[in-house]
C-alpha cells in the first residue's frame, strides 16, 4: 500500500522539524548500512510517474473532447 502524495508531504514538513539526533536514528534503524537508495527509489519513481503523466494527459483528452 502506498501513501498519497499529500501524507507523503505531510511527514516530510514533520521530519523537517525533528532534531537531528532523531533523523538519524530513522535511518540506522531502516537502513543500518547507509546503503545508497537512489536507484531503488528512481525505478519506483518511474512508473509512478509516468502513470501520473497518463491520467493527466486523459483528463486532457476528455476536457478538449478528443
Amino acid at each position: 500500500m502506498s501513501a498519497s502524495p499529500m501524507t507523503l508531504r505531510a511527514r516530510e514538513h514533520s521530519m523537517k522539524r525533528w532534531r537531528r539526533a532523531w533523523k538519524l536514528k530513522l535511518i540506522e534503524d531502516s537502513n543500518p548500512d547507509w546503503r545508497d537508495l537512489t536507484d531503488e527509489l528512481n525505478s519506483l519513481a518511474v512508473p509512478a510517474l509516468r502513470s501520473s503523466v497518463k491520467t493527466l494527459q486523459r483528463a486532457r483528452d476528455t476536457r478538449e473532447g478528443v
